[in-house]
């Protein structure tokens, strides 16, 4: 256990709403196009600064910090900060600096770089952990925590998912919910993903149709 943990008691916090992909699926499925348009804008408003820049003012973090900066950015341009009643999607910021978008005044959505298994990772914290674990220090703050996360490849020149993702535990996974297909109408309803997902690779080649006479290319 991270030793940060003996700092605190997790029963002393207050226990977030659950919620079930399908109903999350229902409140994000209007917003889902706009969310993929100003996600695929931040990315290439990252690239194209770090063409700009030199090669060795390059770190290793510029490009997820970047890409974060960016997302904060355009989450403000299409949604606002200003609240004119409870049910409207605006941008917020939290402790730490850390924003997130309040979704209808029914869930918090985090953006962040998502890994190979479709999960978040960065230095657990205190705040990190009460997200991530659906813990509430704040008893009127009850509304599920939810992650909007995209993956790149290698070279960080193409962004390779976009993903909603319900924690419920520091590796835990309890769906997962592919933006692309539900905005092509091609997401299933019931696919659940069993906790301690960390263990198995979610990063599986997808099936590719053939058609007659066409031989598989190679893949890259």
């Amino acid at each position: 256990m991270n030793k940060q943990l003996f700092f605190f008691d997790p029963n002393e916090f207050s226990t977030r709403r659950n919620t079930t992909r399908e109903e999350f699926i229902k409140m994000i499925e209007p917003e889902a196009s706009k969310i993929l348009n100003l996600m695929d804008r931040s990315f290439h408003e990252m690239v194209t600064r770090r063409d700009e820049r030199r090669t060795y003012s390059i770190t290793p973090n510029w490009c997820p910090v970047e890409m974060n900066a960016n997302i904060r950015g355009n989450l403000v341009d299409t949604y606002g900060v200003q609240k004119v009643n409870p049910k409207d999607t605006i941008v917020e910021v939290g402790r730490n600096e850390r924003f997130y978008l309040n979704l209808a005044g029914k869930f918090k959505i985090y953006f962040k770089k998502l890994d190979k298994y479709h999960q978040p990772r960065n230095i657990l914290t205190k705040n990190d952990y009460l997200i991530k674990n659906q813990l509430s220090d704040n008893s009127e703050d009850v509304n599920p925590n939810i992650f909007i996360g995209y993956t790149v490849n290698k070279h960080w020149n193409k962004i390779t998912g976009i993903y909603a993702v319900k924690l419920v535990g520091t590796t835990d996974k309890e769906w997962e919910i592919d933006l692309n297909l539900l905005v092509a109408n091609k997401q299933p309803l019931a696919k659940n993903i069993s906790l301690n997902s960390k263990s198995k690779e979610l990063n599986q080649k997808p099936l590719v149709k053939i058609k007659k006479g066409l031989k598989r290319k190679k893949a890259e």
